[in-house]
C-alpha cells in the first residue's frame, strides 16, 4: 500500500506545478494580448484539456491498483481455500457457526458439518458461507471450549 501512496505522491508533484506554470503562461499571454492592462481570463483553455484527457486515464489506472487488484487477490485466495476443503477441517462459517467439516459435495457447492459430536448434530450450508477453515492454535482452542 505505501508504494501506491508514494506513487500517487509523485504524480501530484510531477501534475501539479504544470498545472500552475500552465495557468500562469495563459494569464500572461491574455494580459499581453490586452497591452498589459487589466488582463482578461484566458479564452479556450486548450492546455487544461490536455490536462484532463491526461489525467482521467491516470486516476483510472490507480483506481484500478487500489481497489480492484486487492481484492481479486482476496477472491483468489478464498476460491483456493474453498477448493482444499477436505473431511475433518475445523471450519467457521459466516454466521459464526464452529464445526467440523463431514462431507463436501463441489458438485452441489455445499459442505455438510458436525456441530456437536457427541449428539452427532449435523447441518448442510452452502461452500459461500464458509468464513476461513481453523488452523492449529485455533483448533486446540474449539476442542477446549467443546469439553
Amino acid at each position: 500500500m505505501n508504494f501506491y501512496v508514494m506513487l500517487i505522491t509523485a504524480l501530484a508533484w510531477l501534475v501539479v506545478p504544470a498545472v500552475m506554470s500552465a495557468q500562469e503562461t495563459a494569464k500572461n499571454a491574455a494580459g499581453a494580448a490586452n497591452g498589459g492592462a487589466n488582463p482578461a481570463p484566458a479564452a479556450g483553455g486548450g492546455t487544461s484539456d490536455w490536462l484532463i484527457l491526461f489525467l482521467m486515464p491516470m486516476a483510472l489506472v490507480i483506481f484500478m491498483m487500489l481497489v480492484m487488484r486487492p481484492q481479486q487477490k482476496d477472491q483468489k485466495q478464498r476460491e483456493k481455500m474453498l477448493s482444499e476443503l477436505k473431511k475433518n477441517d475445523r471450519v467457521v462459517t459466516t454466521a459464526g457457526i464452529l464445526g467440523k467439516v463431514s462431507i463436501v459435495s463441489p458438485e452441489n457447492k455445499t459442505v455438510k458439518l458436525v456441530i456437536d459430536e457427541k449428539s452427532g448434530s449435523c447441518m448442510t450450508v452452502t461452500m459461500s458461507s464458509i468464513a476461513r477453515v481453523l488452523t492449529g492454535e485455533e483448533k486446540g482452542d474449539l476442542a477446549e471450549d467443546t469439553k
